[in-house]
């Protein structure tokens, strides 16, 4: 199988973006967290993620950015605690992550990353309930 993986984190932007799909080095979506960034970003606290740093996953590595990047590299996952950036039936998420710990006066740098649908086109309902039903339907099993 191809590295589909950035080579480098030497681009913040392309690192959030490819950061917030699931199974990506540097991944910042939710439920790929491990249990103790899921209870910090649970209690209304931001978890920290430094793109300077190489990054792994499933032994593809992606190398660090340096500290070129804005603010050295590290950026902070901010808590979506109203549930309104993300969709579960489309598959769709965004994310706030910015510069500092909080969202205050002294943040310079803000960025909004989104993950679109997985499921491009699939009617995740349906689906959800053929599969509950032990039907194959429309889209496989």
């Amino acid at each position: 199988m191809s590295n589909w993986n950035l080579e480098t984190f030497d681009n913040i932007y392309a690192a959030l973006a490819q950061s917030a799909y699931r199974n990506r080095p540097g991944n910042i979506t939710y439920d790929q967290l491990d249990v103790a960034q899921q209870q910090v970003l649970d209690s209304g606290k931001s978890v920290e993620f430094n793109f300077s740093k190489d990054g792994t996953f499933k032994g593809q590595t992606t190398e660090g950015g340096g500290t070129d990047l804005p603010n050295g590299g590290v950026v902070y996952l901010q808590p979506d605690q109203e549930g309104i950036m993300t969709d579960e039936d489309t598959g769709y998420q965004a994310y706030y992550v910015s510069d500092t710990a909080e969202i205050n006066q002294d943040t310079h740098q803000t960025y909004f990353v989104v993950r679109g649908s997985d499921g491009f086109g699939i009617d995740t309902k349906k689906l959800a309930k053929e599969r509950s039903l032990g039907l194959s339907g429309q889209y496989g099993s």
